[in-house]
């Protein structure tokens, strides 16, 4: 009899816990949610984590605040979703650089790109652009090529930072190409940009969205897309498999992670608002504008993006030689 009543205490007590656990799922959120960006306010990245977060404010009643956590190329900001209690109220915007090109680069990294993480969701993509001078007399991919070869060692390209998206992906142009340019890292794009409009640098890698309005405004010439396809919001400019080189694809990628162990009833519902988000004609447009391309995706599919793209960055850092301490 004492057993039976021990066990039904038990039961109890377990129904009990399993209750309060479902009011409290019910009750999320029950205050405003923390979008964390380790970038600057009113950057590429920061604009979009915003225009997310606005829409997704729409659908919670409490908010989704954007708290900008920056330094370190966005590890500042990732370091402190990692270390963050996994209620569901810190959420991190996440990006190439902390999630896909840190963990090889950086000799030491504070998180575990992979285990402190729950992916929640993929949000877009963006393409990036090889632009070159006007004055460079190259109008193609291969004249370019010939162009770097006929002055072997003499051209210099620009990015915006050392081991960054353009920085390895102008590294896989010259080692597929086979040609021989000296890389000047900048402290951004705009930096960069304005590098190669004065002709300080030959050419550089740079994304659609910042480089586009001077592609129009032939301040600079656009010779190929870094995409598996053509962009919608720039049909002239052709692929880089069109110019006579494959496998130059990748894309800078954002999406939404939440620190690991986050109940997975708040992931699914995080996840069910971001995807209708995303598939919304108005954020679309956004990101069109924006020079970005919707990707949804979510959990299990996530995860695999994260892993196909941790391994192909991984191997753009290793083929580069690229370290920072």
């Amino acid at each position: 009899m004492k057993l039976l009543k021990k066990i039904t205490a038990g039961v109890m007590v377990l129904g009990a816990l399993s209750s309060v656990q479902a009011l409290a799922a019910d009750a999320y959120p029950s205050k405003p949610i923390r979008l964390i960006v380790g970038f600057a306010p009113g950057g590429a990245t920061d604009v979009l984590a915003r225009s997310l977060a606005n829409r997704l404010s729409a659908k919670f009643p409490k908010g989704i605040i954007v708290e900008n956590r920056v330094g370190a190329g966005g590890l500042i900001g990732a370091n402190a979703v990692a270390k963050a209690n996994p209620d569901g109220y810190t959420l991190a915007f996440a990006s190439t650089g902390a999630f896909s090109i840190a963990p090889y680069i950086q000799k030491t990294l504070p998180y575990d790109a992979i285990k402190d993480f729950t992916p929640v969701g993929l949000i877009a993509q963006n393409t990036h652009v090889l632009v070159v001078n006007p004055d460079v007399p190259a109008k193609t991919v291969k004249e370019l090529v010939d162009y770097a070869k006929s002055n072997p060692g003499k051209l210099s390209y620009g990015s915006f930072g050392n081991g960054s998206t353009s920085h390895l992906l102008a590294e896989q142009f010259k080692t597929a190409a086979g040609v021989d340019a000296v890389h000047i890292p900048y402290a951004g794009s705009p930096a960069m940009v304005t590098s190669t409009m004065a002709g300080d640098t030959a050419f550089a890698v740079d994304t659609l969205q910042s480089s586009l309005p001077y592609i129009r405004s032939g301040k600079l010439r656009a010779l190929a897309v870094i995409s598996e396809s053509r962009s919608p919001v720039a049909s002239d400019i052709p692929t880089f498999k069109e110019g006579g080189i494959d496998g130059i694809d990748l894309k800078n990628w954002y999406g939404v992670v939440a620190p690991a162990g986050t109940p997975e009833s708040v992931v699914t519902m995080l996840s069910q608002d971001i995807a209708e988000v995303v598939a919304d004609p108005d954020f679309r447009a956004f990101l069109a504008q924006q020079g970005s391309e919707p990707a949804a995706a979510s959990g299990e599919e996530f995860s695999k993006f994260l892993a196909a793209q941790s391994k192909r960055w991984g191997e753009l850092v290793k083929a580069s030689g690229a370290q920072i301490d």
